[in-house]
C-alpha cells in the first residue's frame, strides 16, 4: 500500500470513499503520510475533519502525524470545531494507551503538553478550554505514572 494513496485532494468524494475503505479494513496506520497531507490541506474542512475522526483508531501513530494534530490545535486560523476534534483525537490516543513512537514517548509528550498549555493560557471560549483541559489530563497521566514508577524503582 502507498503511504499516500489519496492523490488529488480536490476530488474529495473519492478521497472520502478511500478513507472509509481504509478505515473499514483497519489500514489507516499504513497511510499516515497521506493523512498528514490531508490535515495540512486547508481547502476542504470536511476532509480534515474526517481524518481527525479516525486518527484515534490508529494503533501506532507516527511522530509526524501527532505533530500535525498538535499544530492544528495551536493554529488560531483553524475553526474551533476542528481544533476540538484534533484534541479529541489526541485524547483517544492517550486514553487507549496507544504506543506512541519511542522518540515521542519520553521527549516530546512534555513538548506537546507545553504547546497545549500555551493555547490554554490565551483567552479561549469555554468549549475549547474544556477540550484542552481534558486532553492535557490524558496526555499528562502517562507521564505522571511513568514518573511515579521511576521514583519507586529507586
Amino acid at each position: 500500500m502507498k503511504q499516500d494513496p489519496f492523490e488529488n485532494l480536490k476530488e474529495w468524494g473519492t478521497v472520502l470513499d478511500l478513507l472509509n475503505q481504509l478505515d473499514q479494513k483497519g489500514m489507516l496506520g499504513e497511510c499516515q503520510k497521506g493523512m498528514i497531507r490531508v490535515l495540512r490541506y486547508k481547502d476542504n474542512w470536511r476532509l480534515r475533519e474526517e481524518v481527525l475522526k479516525r486518527i484515534g483508531t490508529i494503533e501506532n501513530p507516527s511522530y509526524d502525524l501527532i505533530e500535525q494534530v498538535v499544530a492544528m490545535v495551536a493554529d488560531e486560523k483553524v475553526y474551533y470545531r476542528t481544533r476540538i476534534m484534533a484534541l479529541n483525537a489526541l485524547e483517544k490516543l492517550a486514553k487507549a494507551g496507544c504506543r506512541l513512537p519511542e522518540r515521542s514517548a519520553v521527549a516530546d509528550r512534555p513538548k506537546w503538553t507545553a504547546v497545549l498549555q500555551g493555547v490554554l493560557k490565551k483567552h479561549q471560549p469555554p468549549i475549547l478550554a474544556n477540550a484542552l483541559i481534558a486532553c492535557l489530563h490524558s496526555l499528562e497521566a502517562p507521564l505522571q505514572a511513568r514518573t511515579v514508577l521511576h521514583e519507586s524503582a529507586m
